[in-house]
């Protein structure tokens, strides 16, 4: 399985604790394809969606300089 391209914020009840694999419910950052859970798990959508964006700016490469 490839690194996620993206992840988006998922409310995980605990009826669907199982269906992802997680020991709680809560608010999880779940990859693209919405079958693994990446982080996890969040008091809240703010703090989750906090998360992803930090995750976001973690895997951004750095641009490269071009010497003038």
């Amino acid at each position: 399985m490839g690194e996620p391209k993206d992840l988006i914020a998922v409310d995980i009840h605990t009826a669907d604790v199982g269906d992802y694999n997680v020991t709680e419910a809560g608010w999880y950052a779940v990859d693209d394809s919405g079958t693994r859970v990446v982080l996890g798990p969040f008091d809240s959508l703010g703090l989750c969606d906090r998360a992803i964006r930090e995750w976001r700016r973690m895997r951004r490469r750095p641009e490269k300089k071009v010497p003038h």
